[in-house]
């Protein structure tokens, strides 16, 4: 039986046909990568700080994956880091998606266990270095020409900084910084770095992921629709941030409006001395400092200026540490670490007591004006946007994560509460802490003198 004849195409037939006919004959996992929108700005972007913002599964991870590996094959030798908080993180989610989408499949860089990679190194030289900022010192000795830190939100702004100062490389032509992220709260520092234009804002959206829509039938793909339809189906702050790609607050904020009281630079005016603080060991004990400041119309403004935030430190360290000439309001909850700072050489005494009545003293200074808080205090303010209501119809909030917060709201009650106008008080008289109706009753156990005199006027720290 003579075999029927099969026609082949010529070969310029291929190369008459449009590009996406010719892409949609390959397999899913053989088509090139085309970027699309914000991702395929980011191929063409040389600023030195970049911000690429969007929804969740926008392919932003992708792109900035796909641009290093194509530096790294253009410019022999050059040096780049890959970063996220924590180093842990980064196998089963960063290096996953490089080398089972980026990579061809059985390249020589993927050989090994992925759970210990700490590096690609390519035929010319070119390497691209895995690092966590849980140890920020670990990169500080080192110079690259591109930096990129995924879940950027993960990170303070300090650690992006010290990043930054690694960009000397010099390899290729120009030196960048790049993070992606999911919107997080608005006043995020990433968003206010961004809003500041110190970052190139890039913002992806869904129409850019071609596994999520496709851009020649202009419709979602069978992927998409799925994904649109969780996504859709998240509530609150968890849909505005991944499916709208907005920068929105948490719901139940304790202090929404508290973005309006961070400033960039001040320099504290001279005043009294006071700061709060919350205890801890295995969490943070939060310090912060600040000055009192009473102007001539005789409205009193608080300047927040200080914070130290450490855990599994012992109150004898943090106290040689701590500023001297301040009044510390303490948690009343640790009667017997009020008397080992004060044995150090500080004045310290117990806050008054009252969830309410603390919400209430700093959202007036808030809505009056009469707060300032220098953004060097990144913790608190990092919690100030985390410190939300139980949704369990109580006003009290949820304090898992508010050792700063906490310790504002001990220093503010204690302020608005005993504190008496310097121009009130040319001849400070003293006073004991036992003879405060709300000081615990054991407070001055092991025989501490707890006796003070109050903070004369002094310069205020720079």
């Amino acid at each position: 039986m003579a075999k029927t004849a099969v026609k082949k195409p010529k070969p310029r037939e291929l190369y008459t046909r449009p590009w996406y006919e010719v892409l949609t004959d390959l397999p899913g996992d053989a088509q090139p990568y085309r970027p699309h929108g914000a991702c395929l700005d980011l191929f063409y972007c040389r600023d030195s700080e970049v911000l690429i913002e969007g929804p969740a599964r926008t392919g932003k991870t992708r792109a900035i994956l796909e641009k290093c590996h194509m530096v790294c094959q253009k410019y022999p030798r050059c040096r780049i880091l890959w970063t996220r908080k924590v180093q842990a993180s980064m196998p089963e989610t960063v290096l996953q998606t490089f080398e089972d989408h980026v990579l061809p499949a059985g390249h020589p860089m993927t050989y090994g266990m992925r759970s210990h990679r700490t590096k690609y190194r390519y035929s010319n030289g070119s390497e691209i270095i895995i690092a966590g900022l849980d140890k920020v010192e670990k990169i500080m000795s080192s110079e690259y020409d591109i930096v990129c830190a995924f879940e950027a939100t993960e990170l303070t702004e300090h650690d992006w900084e010290m990043c930054q100062t690694r960009l000397s490389s010099g390899v290729i032509p120009y030196q960048q910084g790049i993070a992606d992220c999911n919107p997080e709260m608005p006043q995020h520092w990433l968003n206010r770095r961004a809003s500041r234009r110190q970052m190139t804002r890039l913002r992806s959206v869904h129409f850019d992921n071609p596994k999520l829509y496709d851009p020649l039938l202009r419709q979602y793909t069978k992927t998409g629709q799925d994904l649109i339809r969780r996504l859709g189906g998240l509530g609150g702050a968890r849909r505005k941030r991944l499916f709208e790609g907005l920068w929105a607050a948490a719901e139940g904020q304790v202090y929404p409006n508290f973005d309006q009281c961070i400033v960039e630079h001040f320099t504290p005016p001279p005043g009294r001395l006071y700061g709060g603080i919350d205890w801890g060991w295995q969490a943070p004990l939060a310090a912060l400092g600040a000055v009192l400041y009473v102007a001539e119309d005789g409205r009193d403004v608080l300047y927040v200026f200080y914070e130290r935030y450490k855990s599994k430190v012992f109150i004898e360290e943090h106290a040689k540490a701590l500023p001297s000439g301040h009044l510390w309001y303490a948690d009343n909850a640790e009667p017997r670490s009020i008397v080992k700072l004060r044995k150090c050489g500080h004045r310290c005494r117990p806050a008054p007591k009252g969830i309410i009545a603390s919400i209430d003293a700093v959202t007036s200074r808030i809505e009056t004006g009469r707060l300032q808080v220098s953004k060097a205090c990144r913790a608190l303010i990092t919690e100030m946007s985390y410190y939300r209501f139980k949704n369990d119809g109580t006003e009290k909030p949820v304090h898992e994560f508010s050792h700063a917060v906490n310790a504002l709201e001990y220093m503010i009650m204690g302020i608005d509460r005993h504190a008496r106008p310097w121009w009130k008080d040319d001849d400070p008289a003293r006073r004991s802490v036992r003879d405060d109706p709300e000081a615990p009753a054991d407070l001055d156990i092991e025989g501490g003198d707890l006796d003070f005199t109050e903070t004369e006027n002094a310069e205020a720290h720079e």
